[in-house]
């Protein structure tokens, strides 16, 4: 913790860090058009609801079967080149799809089977990508530097939201298609000019029974450092709490606020927005306060803005009331997701060594995966049963509990070097 304010200009000295920064934001615009154009053309080919949301289940199975091997990989291999070939990988793929699509050859078998493909490369990716940023940044600089990618980011993503529409209007969806995966090339490409020095490797004799002790060696790591735990659980419990309002957000939007696409649009705007904010407000001033209070104070104003989701339709019928509350509780979940992912982030970097990075990486990102159709699956059950307003306030006792548990425990997280 130190009284600096660090500004994006700050973060030029570490050139292959912005480097990175531009590949992974023009990765992401391509991403967000994508997400798009993809699930359209599964919708038009298909005609299916189930098939739609079948195939978005496969895209998540690799993270959940192989997160555990691509971290030790990850571990005993050039992180640099790793993300290259998933990268490059994923390009491919994505190419394929497109090609398929303009020939009029593509069928649902297909997308499944490029779909899982295209997500293992992701899945080799995300470990080492996650493990990249420690080398390439001094410590004192951890968190503005996630704070200020994710603002940057985000706000790609939400200019490819923006423009995937008028995009899809002017090529079409293979067009549109084609140009995420020239994104990737691209991303490889300027990602191939970063320098990665202090990388420390784990050893490497090719045996299986020795990548069965270092995924071993990664879920011990992880079971028994206090502060990877508490991180462990913060992650899941973010994504599993996100998931209902993510999920049921346009039921919300119709049902309670009794309006359309256009709110709906405008209040993942909103969302955004807060993301953008945050993490600028974040990076610049984050260094000032203690993680801990940072994370526990997120957590306890989190909980505060999604238990404002029960007013609407309950304390204020108005609709004009009720839809500002809702686009404000969003702006101000965005602000919070950067405030508690950052500082998270950062405590991973800071309490691992680093040729356990991409372990304790794919352990995290396998555990927050899951959380995710848990959320969803809870939160689609769930209301069937009671009011949405109902089960906000659930979660939202949930994120209480959980700030409550990282403040009695803050201790742990304060032992972390430089806190």
């Amino acid at each position: 913790m130190n009284d600096k304010k660090i500004s994006v200009k700050n973060l030029g000295k570490f050139r292959s860090f912005m480097i990175l920064m531009v590949a992974n934001t023009i990765s992401r615009f391509g991403d967000s058009i994508d997400a798009i154009a993809y699930s359209w053309m599964v919708y038009q080919l298909t005609g299916s609801k189930l098939l739609l949301g079948s195939i978005m289940a496969v895209n998540a199975i690799p993270n959940l079967i192989f997160s555990p091997i691509s971290g030790v990989i990850s571990d005993k291999f050039s992180k640099k080149k790793l993300i290259l070939i998933g990268l490059i990988g994923r390009g491919i793929m994505v190419s394929i799809t497109a090609v398929m699509l303009y020939l009029g050859i593509l069928r649902p078998w297909h997308l499944f089977i490029l779909t899982f493909i295209n997500s293992t490369f992701e899945t080799l990716t995300t470990p080492a990508m996650g493990s990249l940023v420690p080398l390439l940044v001094s410590e004192e600089y951890f968190l503005s530097a996630n704070a200020y990618s994710k603002s940057v980011y985000s706000f790609a993503e939400l200019l490819g939201s923006l423009a995937a529409g008028t995009i899809i209007a002017l090529i079409g969806v293979y067009g549109t298609i084609l140009i995420d995966g020239a994104t990737f090339f691209a991303a490889a490409a300027i990602i191939s000019f970063t320098v990665v020095k202090g990388e420390v490797l784990t050893k490497n004799t090719g045996k299986i029974e020795e990548y069965f002790k270092d995924i071993k060696d990664g879920f011990n790591f992880v079971l028994k450092s206090d502060i990877i735990r508490i991180v462990v659980i913060t992650f899941a419990i973010v994504n599993f709490c996100l998931s209902p309002i993510n999920v049921l957000l346009p039921a919300y939007t119709k049902e309670i606020l009794r309006s359309g696409a256009q709110i709906l649009s405008l209040m993942s705007v909103a969302a955004s927005a807060g993301v953008i904010v945050g993490g600028m407000v974040l990076g610049r001033a984050g260094n000032r306060f203690k993680l801990s209070s940072i994370i526990s104070v997120g957590f306890m104003i989190f909980a505060i803005a999604y238990a404002m989701l029960f007013l609407p339709g309950n304390l204020f019928k108005s609709k004009v009331i009720s839809i500002a509350i809702s686009i404000f509780v969003y702006f101000i979940i965005g602000i919070l997701v950067v405030c508690i992912e950052a500082p998270v982030s950062t405590l991973i970097v800071k309490s691992t060594p680093k040729n356990m990075m991409g372990r304790v990486n794919s352990v995290l990102s396998m555990i927050s995966c899951g959380s995710l159709p848990l959320g969803s699956a809870f939160g689609g059950v769930v209301s069937q049963y009671i009011a949405m307003q109902i089960l906000f306030l659930l979660m939202a006792l949930l994120m209480l509990i959980t700030s409550m548990y990282l403040y009695f425990h803050r201790g742990s997280i304060n032992e972390v070097k430089g806190e």
